[in-house]
């Protein structure tokens, strides 16, 4: 019983997740923040990635710039999105990077979506 109420509220959970990243979309479009070849590269704040990366169950808090130390907090995050062709040619990919405001070094890079 409790496997098929888990089932049921993955697939209720799903279409969620989906409405949010258009939202988010069309936030961007709106704001200008979307590129006329359909990529995004926004500055966004560390807490939205920090809870955007929980289900890949991947812990952004041990990331920090290798040549000044800075730690996640300090970092800029962004949110990129390759241009629609990219998508086109099944070789496109979403996600986040860091980049250190000390240094301008760009620390990682985390795809979260990719086809």
């Amino acid at each position: 019983m409790q496997q098929v109420l888990g089932v049921l509220l993955g697939l209720l959970l799903l279409p969620l997740a989906f409405l949010l990243r258009g939202l988010t979309f069309i936030f961007r479009l709106l704001e200008g923040k979307l590129f006329s070849d359909g990529s995004i590269d926004t500055k966004v704040n560390y807490e939205l990635v920090k809870s955007d990366l929980q289900y890949l169950s991947q812990d952004i808090d041990t990331h920090r710039c290798s040549k000044c130390g800075v730690e996640a907090q300090g970092l800029s995050w962004y949110h990129f999105r390759s241009s629609d062709a990219s998508w086109r040619h099944l070789a496109g990919r979403e996600g986040f990077y860091s980049k250190c405001p000390k240094c301008n070094a760009t620390i990682n890079s985390i795809v979260t979506v990719m086809n």
